[in-house]
């Protein structure tokens, strides 16, 4: 299957450093899957970070093009990935956990009392559903296929008529995440695996520390979300957290190491490295064990 790791970086420069972590991230951990930037910034120095850059124009709706991957390229299988994001694992169980899927996102269920955007129970009595999934658009997955057609078009087609589902707008714009939920409950196509897989997470709720280091490609932290518990994202999407030092010197260390490969050759030793081997040599001779 030809498949396709997406992002968007659109409008101020700080989305290009966020999407440069997110292709930075996913080469460091050694996921061989094609990565796409879309995006309307230009720079000299999209790659080796991407694969390929797609120039086009902003949209109107920034959400909504996370929808528009066949668009932009070709592909039998997309995995859109927001730009604040950073990889921490190699994606291949989210493929595989949502291949076949004309949709595929990480959330729960819910219905009358809970909140999302508004009042659940306003939104289920006006668009007559007996419950949703909630999720955080930071992934989606989404195959070329007639089923996912259907799906995206239910996505416009309530994207359009917004104002009727009962959803409260989001800083002026309408959520990608409840139309897609909406469509997904009106063709009741594609699947949302417990949010429990971790395979993305947003530290909304975060307890005590953020641990990160993408040298060691470690990201855990303790939170509040439907339940306390201990996270191992693979995909941490910094979101609010983008605020953050910890996130912002990640970024640094990504762009460090890529100028370190660019101008060193394979396999080089430091001078330090040197010295160290050459005085460990001699311990170890005169222990007997080389």
């Amino acid at each position: 299957m030809n498949r396709a790791v997406f992002t968007l970086a659109f409008g101020a420069p700080k989305y290009a450093k966020f999407a440069l972590g997110l292709g930075r991230s996913l080469r460091l951990i050694g996921d061989s899957t094609r990565r796409i930037v879309v995006t309307d910034i230009r720079r000299d120095d999209w790659q080796p970070a991407f694969d390929e850059v797609v120039y086009v124009p902003r949209p109107e709706n920034p959400y909504h093009a996370k929808f528009r991957a066949f668009d932009f390229f070709d592909a039998d299988a997309a995995l859109f990935i927001d730009a604040d994001s950073l990889v921490f694992r190699r994606l291949d169980p989210i493929w595989k956990a949502f291949a076949g899927q004309p949709i595929g996102v990480q959330g729960w269920t819910i219905s009358h009392g809970d909140e999302w955007h508004g009042e659940i129970s306003k939104v289920l009595n006006q668009t007559g559903f007996s419950q949703l999934n909630q999720f955080n658009g930071g992934l989606v997955y989404y195959e070329n296929s007639a089923e996912s057609r259907l799906v995206l078009d239910q996505v416009e087609h309530y994207r359009q008529a917004y104002d009727q589902t009962g959803f409260n707008p989001f800083r002026g714009h309408v959520p990608d995440e409840t139309c897609l939920s909406l469509a997904m409950a009106k063709t009741g196509l594609g699947l949302c695996v417990p949010d429990r897989r971790d395979y993305m997470n947003t530290g909304v709720g975060l307890i005590g520390d953020l641990r990160m280091n993408i040298r060691r490609a470690e990201c855990s932290f303790v939170c509040r979300r439907r339940e306390l518990r201990f996270v191992r994202p693979y995909v941490f999407h910094a979101h609010l957290y983008s605020q953050f030092l910890v996130y912002w010197k990640q970024l640094k260390e990504l762009e460090k190491l890529e100028a370190y490969e660019k101008a060193h050759p394979f396999g080089w030793m430091s001078p330090g490295h040197k010295l160290r081997r050459s005085i460990e040599r001699r311990i170890l001779k005169s222990q007997g064990r080389i």
